[in-house]
């Protein structure tokens, strides 16, 4: 799913308008519309990250959602559990040997 798709859906989710998430993030609304029209092709780590952090999820889920294994997707939708990039990383490869497993 592109970025923009992702982003939109998860606004909508939450309930929020684009002026919302901008406010929340601290980032500009125009921002927020050109990432969901897709106008912005490499947006800044701060702004992937702020955004992130607003809608209670990962950059690495918000820049790719079908990278995380579909049975753990839910631990990453709630607030507070945005980790480091190396640290995802782990419980990623941790995550998807324990699925293979069983």
């Amino acid at each position: 799913m592109p970025l923009g798709d992702t982003l939109r859906h998860l606004r909508q989710r939450h309930g929020w308008t684009q002026r919302e998430l901008a406010r929340r993030a601290g980032v500009r609304v125009a921002v927020v519309s050109q990432l969901e029209r897709g106008r912005v092709q490499d947006p800044r780590a701060t702004t992937l990250r702020r955004l992130a952090l607003a809608l209670g999820t990962s950059m690495e889920y918000l820049t790719d959602p079908a990278a995380i294994p579909v049975l753990h997707r839910d631990v990453l939708r709630y607030p507070g559990t945005t980790v480091p990039a190396r640290t995802f990383a782990r419980w990623q490869a941790l995550l998807t040997a324990m699925d293979e497993e069983t």
